[in-house]
């Protein structure tokens, strides 16, 4: 499954994908110190050390394992995270004015968006960002595979 968007840091680092799913819209977010993962921004699951938390509760189940009942591929993401087809994208970004700390892709627009890491200079891109992720928010409630129909 191909992203529709790819965070990646000045360094040319990724730590940001989205994935078009059909529970929706699932945006992971990676770092050294958690792992973010939400479903059309209404489940979210934060990984911090050894603690999984969804919704702000802690819960005993892992985020992945969790996230498996919407996301039957969640590990084959996870395992291809950090692999990016478009080198130049990840080349291109080491050239950038060093006042960016990062870009997001998005693909289905082609379009880059820098951040700077201040608020009022990045909040055009984030409500940009914002919107392109709300266009694949497939259903109002993401339900579980398992979930009987109504």
């Amino acid at each position: 499954m191909e992203p529709v968007l790819v965070g990646i840091t000045r360094e040319g680092r990724i730590f940001e994908k989205g994935f078009v799913t059909s529970a929706g819209f699932l945006d992971i977010q990676l770092s050294s110190e958690y792992s973010s993962f939400s479903l059309n921004d209404q489940i979210t699951c934060v990984k911090i050390k050894n603690k999984s938390i969804l919704n702000g509760d802690e819960i005993e189940v892992d985020c992945i394992n969790f996230l498996k009942r919407y996301v039957n591929c969640i590990e084959d993401l996870l395992n291809n995270f950090y692999h990016c087809n478009n080198k130049e994208l990840i080349e291109n970004v080491k050239l950038l004015n060093e006042k960016i700390k990062y870009i997001v892709y998005l693909k289905e627009d082609e379009i880059i968006l820098p951040f700077v890491g201040e608020e009022e200079m990045d909040s055009l891109s984030f409500k940009i960002l914002r919107d392109y992720k709300e266009r694949f928010y497939k259903v109002k409630e993401a339900k579980p595979h398992d979930s009987p129909r109504m």
